[in-house]
């Protein structure tokens, strides 16, 4: 599973979506007490990652200054 989390920014921006933001505390609230294993395999500072270079003025544009994949 991949998601986005939207860390800091405007109200508006944390709350905004499509991509909706869900935290690593949301996923193993709903996916840990099952019989699901959750593990974090890695985490992408996507406003610093080099992936990500096309995107970064487009969410600094919708008022986010931290997001992570």
């Amino acid at each position: 599973m991949s998601t986005f989390q939207r860390v800091s920014g405007s109200t508006e921006a944390l709350e905004a979506g499509p991509p909706w933001s869900v935290g690593e505390n949301e996923v193993r609230g709903l996916f840990g007490e099952e019989d699901w294993e959750v593990e974090k395999i890695d985490e992408i500072d996507v406003m610093r990652d080099e992936l990500y270079k096309d995107s970064r003025e487009r969410w600094r544009s919708a008022g986010l200054d931290e997001l992570r994949e």
